[in-house]
């Protein structure tokens, strides 16, 4: 085997340089990932990580949401976090409708807004969930 032959890549094409940023990792599959049908990134603050920048809570107290803004508990970094259930997931994971639904979908937090479904975050929640993709 060569030096070349032991280096990543797909049809021909180096993608050494790609490995591990975000853009290559996400799979070509992440078309196919259903939030809906899924929800693990929801269910992974137990300890304080799905956290919550002071501007989201500026927001929602100027839309009247002090709810939301109440509805927190202790962070990493020194930052609040929304308030979990006894078993990790958000408290505003679930609807009538779908239990992998927000409640708070068109208010939702930056967090949760810059999330990426197929980033390497995603994928790792997903298999800790028991998810074979």
């Amino acid at each position: 085997m060569t030096e070349e032959d032991s280096k990543p890549s797909i049809a021909g094409e180096s993608i050494a340089p790609t490995l591990g940023r975000l853009p290559y990792y996400r799979m070509a599959t992440d078309e196919l990932l259903d939030c809906l049908e899924c929800g693990a990134c929801c269910r992974t603050g137990a300890d304080g990580t799905l956290l919550i920048p002071p501007e989201d809570l500026t927001r929602w107290k100027a839309i009247g949401r002090h709810d939301l803004a109440r509805a927190i508990q202790p962070g990493h970094f020194g930052m609040v976090a929304f308030a979990t259930r006894s078993d990790g997931s958000c408290v505003h994971l679930g609807t009538r409708r779908n239990r992998n639904a927000c409640s708070i979908y068109e208010v939702r937090g930056t967090t949760c807004r810059d999330f990426e479904k197929g980033s390497r975050q995603c994928l790792e929640f997903r298999r800790e969930a028991g998810f074979r993709d």
